[in-house]
């Protein structure tokens, strides 16, 4: 009960209940090592997109940040800009996709 009460049910047809909670599990992964550099354990209902924000903590001038397609945003990337005053990054496409 305590982990249903911390991180909540995912959502299901109306008059059912999910047997278990279930976690956001948002990682910083090193893409050379794939050692996690920075994770947060979130209520499922707080979204990827807002969670990802605060990984930026742990991104430093030098490092070359790449996100998945969706957490493309303006607002990702001020929020990239701002603490470390300039840009390294590199927006991953999915494979097939043109642009």
């Amino acid at each position: 009960m305590a982990n249903a009460k911390v991180f909540g049910y995912p959502a299901t047809r109306p008059g059912t209940v999910a047997a278990f909670p279930k976690v956001r599990l948002v990682l910083l992964i090193e893409a050379g090592t794939h050692l996690i550099v920075d994770a947060l354990m979130c209520p499922y209902r707080i979204g990827e997109r807002t969670r990802a924000k605060k990984l930026l903590r742990s991104v430093h001038s030098g490092m070359l940040l790449m996100w998945d397609r969706g957490l493309h945003s303006y607002k990702m990337l001020q929020a990239t800009l701002n603490p470390m005053g300039l840009l390294n990054w590199y927006h991953l496409q999915p494979s097939g996709c043109r642009g």
